[in-house]
C-alpha cells in the first residue's frame, strides 16, 4: 500500500510502468524468476509485464509488499521516495483531517485525492506541457463538488433564497415571529435543503405554523 486507504492499482500511472518495473527489479538485484516467485506469478507473466505486452492485476500489486525494499512510490509515479512518501502521507493526513472537520463524504474525498495524485504524477513522469493545467482543472472541479456537499459550509445563494421564501411565507400567513424563531426556521429549512435538494412552500408554511404555536 502506498498511502492509507488508497490502493496502488487505483493511482498508478500506466505509461512507462513496464520500464519502471524492470528498473526496480534490477535495482533490487532480482532475476525475473525471483521477482515473479515473490509476487505469485510465473516468469513469462513477469516478462510480459516488463515488456508492456500485458498489465498486472490487483493481486500482483498487493503482493508487491512481499518484496523487501521495493519502492512502490517509484513504481507508481516514477519518483523514488527519499522523503516524498513522507510528504504525501503528511499531506493526505492533513486533508483527511480537514475533510472530517467539514463532514465530507470519505468516498468523495478519496476519489478526489486519487485523481489529483494521478494528474500530479503525470507532470513528473511524463513531463506533459498540459499536466499543470489538467491538475488545476481537476482540483477546481473536485473542490467545487466536494465543498458543495459539506453540511458545514454555507451556500450563500441557497441561504438567501430560503430566507426570502421564509419572509414571503410569513407575510403571506400574516404570522408574527420573533427574530430568534425566524433564525431557527431558516436554519432548519437550510438543513433540509442540503439533504433533500429543495424545500417547498408546504414545508415552509408548516415550519412557520409550528413556530407561531410555540
Amino acid at each position: 500500500m502506498i498511502t492509507n486507504g488508497i490502493k496502488m492499482l487505483n493511482i498508478i500511472i500506466k505509461p512507462r510502468f513496464a520500464i519502471r518495473l524492470r528498473r526496480e527489479r534490477e535495482r533490487l538485484g532480482l532475476t525475473q524468476q525471483e521477482f515473479a516467485d515473490k509476487v505469485g506469478v510465473n516468469r513469462m507473466s513477469q516478462v510480459n509485464y516488463e515488456s508492456g505486452k500485458r498489465y498486472p492485476g490487483e493481486e500482483y500489486f498487493e503482493n508487491l509488499k512481499n518484496i523487501e525494499g521495493i519502492d512502490e512510490f517509484y513504481l507508481a509515479f516514477g519518483m523514488h521516495t527519499e522523503g516524498i512518501s513522507t510528504l504525501v502521507l503528511g499531506a493526505q493526513s492533513l486533508f483527511q483531517a480537514i475533510a472530517q472537520s467539514l463532514e465530507l463524504e470519505c468516498d468523495s474525498f478519496s476519489e478526489a485525492w486519487e485523481e489529483a495524485t494521478r494528474c500530479a504524477a503525470i507532470n513528473v513522469d511524463e513531463d506533459s506541457t498540459n499536466s499543470s493545467k489538467l491538475l488545476t482543472e481537476t482540483v477546481d472541479r473536485y473542490v467545487a463538488g466536494i465543498l458543495g456537499d459539506s453540511p458545514v459550509i454555507l451556500n450563500e445563494n441557497d441561504l438567501i433564497g430560503i430566507l426570502q421564501n421564509v419572509e414571503e411565507a410569513i407575510s403571506r400567513n400574516k404570522a408574527h415571529i420573533s427574530p430568534a424563531k425566524k433564525a431557527r426556521i431558516v436554519s432548519m429549512l437550510y438543513g433540509q435543503h442540503r439533504i433533500l435538494g429543495s424545500v417547498g412552500d408546504r414545508m415552509i408554511d408548516d415550519a412557520i405554523a409550528l413556530a407561531t404555536e410555540e
